[in-house]
């Protein structure tokens, strides 16, 4: 090889990794890929394993909904609702719950939510149908209610919303029995004290469900629907900001309740409607600035502030509230896809994630090309049908986002470091075990909640609550037995803790390893001439046992892989060198996490470049 030159190529002090990029343009520091892996202070380590802390009452059943729930005095806990229960999951007492009955079920059907405002916790159970009219009759000193309505559709055991009935007692939310094919009836609150027969409005609707703190779980009061005097519609999606429940009534309205009262919404003046007749839908909210908030369709960003200048209890908004568009071309798949991060907002839309963030004067800076333009590859395998259920959450200055790339929901989670300004890991989790009775790692909920005097990430998954990132011995999503939180938080008469920090039952435990894999870019050395690729060397530190695979592969003509397996043990920092002996235009290095948390602190390769041309120079 004529005119041989000897060239080392490096790359350490890991920023990132860009799927979509050609791997050939990538500049130095940033990956072709990279999953189950941390990018700190340039090294590149396994993330550590989620322990399955379920609580032993929810072990076995299926959160439908959750959310974190602040006492009076400051405790963060987590709010659980199951088809008929709602949890209160305490982190800080060893696990303890305590758990209320609910007046109405929850359905995985519903398409709702749970959230806090004030001291009391909302469940959101859906939109109700469009308003019926019927006709009502009750009998004096009768406690059942006859509703005439041809071709209602209802069915035994569903609830509705009555109103406009000139008895007011009447009015509110029921469960309908003795249903026929144009009548059914419902149980009232009281006896009646006189005959009548009426005019009533009827919507199919599952009213919200409130719990105070203490005591019962409650079914929502219900008024008039379109009344000034409402009550809490039903409805699927709120959150509560400027001291306001806010929620989203139809598909282009939202409705604030008056100034903190949940109970009382002016539905005449505190109801607004979002891009009128378009082919669109609100699909959640979320606080912005300067006491404003964005709302969200499907394919728009809106601006909003509904304000009171009394700022008076009891009172519903003023002249000053108003809804700016910000964009009409892209918005959000799903509620909790909307992720609030202090003066930044993340979100998934149907074309990737993007980043809106105000400048001083208020105004977004956004783009049409998303922030995950890098990985869109990545983001293209999102199904569609089910990408509503995306999920996501800031916490440790990366936005984890929960996706579903496959029909069971979502089990993918890709990273973002905002400290080096890249996306930093594709996370996966086990695959399902069916015959063991393990269905497949899904997360339905991503909170950041108090423990131990700091802020830990925890996982709502349909198989319990997890404590992510926090095993270095992996994935702990077994549903056998419980894991229990550590002793100093409370716990007592425990055995040792583990060599991870858990203590567990007698029940066996089984982990999953957490498999790390990291993808150089192509090295190329900055020409397209042909090298002979003499050798690679992958810098390593680690404590305890571990296992690493290195594959290092050659592109053209010599188009060959080696891989190298190096295993060890003790605390060491190590160079392993792999000979390759090839010639190629190109080689990249994929360096595999087979046991243990290794770091990863740098990758090289070298070659002998000569003055022989690619076919494209020649």
């Amino acid at each position: 090889m004529p005119n041989a030159e000897y060239k080392q190529d490096v790359d350490g002090g890991f920023v990132g990794f860009e799927s979509r990029t050609n791997s050939s343009m990538l500049k130095p520091q940033y990956l072709q890929y990279s999953q189950n892996t941390r990018l700190e202070r340039g090294h590149a380590s396994v993330r550590k394993g989620n322990a399955n802390v379920t609580p032993a009452d929810l072990l076995g059943l299926s959160p439908l909904m959750s959310c974190v729930y602040v006492t009076k005095s400051g405790v963060e806990k987590i709010a659980v609702v199951t088809s008929n229960r709602l949890y209160i999951y305490d982190p800080n007492t060893n696990g303890t719950t305590q758990f209320f009955v609910l007046p109405r079920p929850v359905s995985a059907s519903d398409k709702g939510m749970v959230f806090q405002a004030i001291d009391h916790l909302f469940i959101l159970r859906g939109e109700p149908s469009e308003p019926r009219s019927g006709t009502i009759t009750l009998t004096n000193n009768g406690l059942t209610a006859t509703v005439n309505l041809n071709l209602h559709g209802f069915q035994n055991g569903n609830e509705v919303i009555i109103s406009g009935v000139a008895h007011a007692f009447a009015n509110g939310s029921y469960v309908v029995s003795n249903v026929t094919t144009n009548t059914f009836q419902y149980t009232l609150p009281s006896a009646s004290t006189q005959n009548h027969s009426g005019t009533c409005v009827v919507q199919k609707g599952k009213s919200p469900l409130v719990w105070s703190g203490s005591g019962a779980v409650q079914v929502a009061l219900q008024g008039d629907i379109e009344g000034v005097d409402a009550n809490f519609p039903p409805c699927e999606v709120g959150m509560f900001y400027g001291n306001r429940v806010i929620v989203k009534r139809d598909r282009d309205k939202i409705a604030a309740s008056d100034y903190l009262d949940y109970n009382m919404w002016d539905l005449t003046f505190g109801q607004f409607t979002i891009n009128q007749g378009a082919y669109d839908r609100i699909v959640g909210f979320t606080p912005w600035a300067d006491n404003e908030f964005l709302i969200f369709q499907r394919n728009g960003v809106y601006r909003a502030k509904i304000e009171n200048q009394q700022f008076a209890i009891g009172e519903g908004p003023d002249s000053t509230s108003f809804i700016q568009t910000l964009t009409n071309a892209f918005g959000a798949v799903g509620p909790k896809a909307i992720v609030n991060a202090g003066r930044f907002v993340f979100f998934l839309s149907d074309g990737g994630v993007y980043l809106l963030e105000p400048q001083l004067d208020l105004r977004l800076i956004n783009s049409l090309e998303p922030l995950s333009a890098p990985i869109n590859d990545i983001l293209q395998n999102v199904k569609r049908s089910i990408s509503d259920k995306a999920v996501g959450i800031y916490h440790n200055n990366r936005l984890y986002m929960a996706v579903p790339l496959s029909d069971a929901g979502n089990d993918t989670i890709i990273v973002f470091n905002s400290l080096n300004k890249a996306w930093e890991s594709v996370d996966t989790f086990p695959a399902a075990q069916p015959t063991e009775g393990i269905p497949k790692f899904t997360i339905n909920n991503l909170l950041e909640c108090v423990l131990d005097d700091r802020k830990r990430l925890f996982c709502v998954s349909s198989q319990g609550i997890y404590l992510m990132e926090e095993n270095n011995v992996g994935d702990d999503v077994d549903a056998l037995g419980i894991t229990v939180l550590p002793a100093q938080l409370g716990a007592t008469g425990l055995p040792a803790p583990n060599d991870y920090g858990f203590y567990l039952d007698t029940m066996a435990r089984r982990f999953y390893p957490v498999r790390g894999s990291i993808k150089s870019r192509k090295f190329t050395y900055g020409t397209s001439h042909e090298k002979r690729f003499s050798s690679t060397a992958v810098e390593l530190e680690y404590d305890g046992n571990c296992a690493v695979e290195t594959l290092v592969t050659i592109y053209s003509p010599d188009s060959e892989s080696i891989t190298d397996t190096f295993t060890a043990s003790g605390q060491e920092e190590s160079i392993r060198r792999v000979a390759i002996g090839k010639r190629g235009f190109a080689a990249d290095i994929t360096i595999n996490t087979l046991d243990g948390q290794p770091i990863i602190k740098s990758m090289s390769i070298d070659a002998t470049a000569g003055g022989r041309l690619t076919k494209s120079e020649k």
